[in-house]
């Protein structure tokens, strides 16, 4: 107004806001590691990430020792080849889920503890279908009646309504990738490591991880070890999908158990 003609007032005020957030690594170290990384694959969780739409497959290839007694592909220092029956399983379980053959259901036990049943969905299947179902069941020595399969975690079934898992833990599946990798022949030569495994499935391998001294262009993953790099190419599906389902894996073997005290601390300013 003009009562304050000629004076000059400076009003004004500052502040500062830091947002300094703080990120706490806490890995499992010790008796927690070895139990996350030793501890098998829960056999109803592996069947419900096949009725989840995982290849069933891929999946009993990856995470199982043996079904029913018939043995898969073992790695690490002794190897053996797979049962030949344990190939064709995985045949006919592919064909039949294919078809909507196969699903699960979980039900409880008197005890309060709950169980995996495998259901055989007949109904609306040809006959080609029904077969593969059939021998199926003769193959896995189930009784041709059976509608509802029990799952279990064991080395062999205790009956014929019954399929036993040998389920790997996280540590086995780490084994039998690392067979596969494509070694260069001087470091087997100079016995730094043992000769890739050949695998026996039937089918392409689980993943395929190439060597060479010159870094790769179109690469997945790479890591350096020595004077070569190794690598998962970009354009390879299949191996791509086995190391992203890895993380699912040792998701499976997560102890639960609770870390009292950050590891690591880190202030991002």
């Amino acid at each position: 107004g003009p009562s304050f003609a000629g004076d000059l007032v400076n009003l004004g005020a500052s502040g500062r806001y830091v947002d300094r957030p703080t990120i706490t690594y806490s890995p499992l170290t010790g008796a927690d590691f070895v139990k996350t990384m030793l501890t098998p694959f829960p056999p109803g969780a592996v069947m419900f990430l096949i009725e989840a739409g995982w290849p069933v497959d891929f999946m009993l290839q990856v995470s199982v020792h043996a079904i029913n007694g018939i043995r898969n592909q073992k790695a690490g220092i002794e190897t053996s080849v797979a049962d030949p029956e344990f190939i064709e399983i995985l045949k006919v379980m592919k064909r039949v889920q294919s078809k909507g053959g196969i699903g699960f259901r979980v039900q409880r036990e008197k005890e309060g503890s709950e169980a995996t049943l495998l259901l055989f969905h007949t109904r609306h299947l040809n006959s080609e279908a029904l077969q593969d179902i059939a021998e199926l069941k003769r193959l896995l020595r189930l009784n041709p009646d059976a509608t509802d399969i029990r799952i279990t975690y064991g080395a062999d079934s205790q009956s014929d309504d019954e399929i036993a898992l040998h389920t790997r833990s996280a540590y086995h599946v780490l084994v039998t990738l690392a067979s596969l990798v494509s070694v260069p022949s001087q470091h087997v030569a100079e016995r730094r490591t043992v000769a890739t495994m050949d695998e026996v499935s039937g089918g392409p391998p689980l993943v395929t991880i190439h060597s060479g001294t010159e870094r790769p262009a179109d690469a997945f993953v790479q890591a350096k070890y020595r004077d070569h790099w190794y690598w998962v190419d970009d354009r390879d599906f299949r191996s791509k999908r086995t190391m992203t389902f890895l993380t699912i894996l040792f998701t499976l073997s997560e102890t639960g158990q609770k870390i009292q005290q950050p590891i690591l601390t880190i202030r991002a300013n």
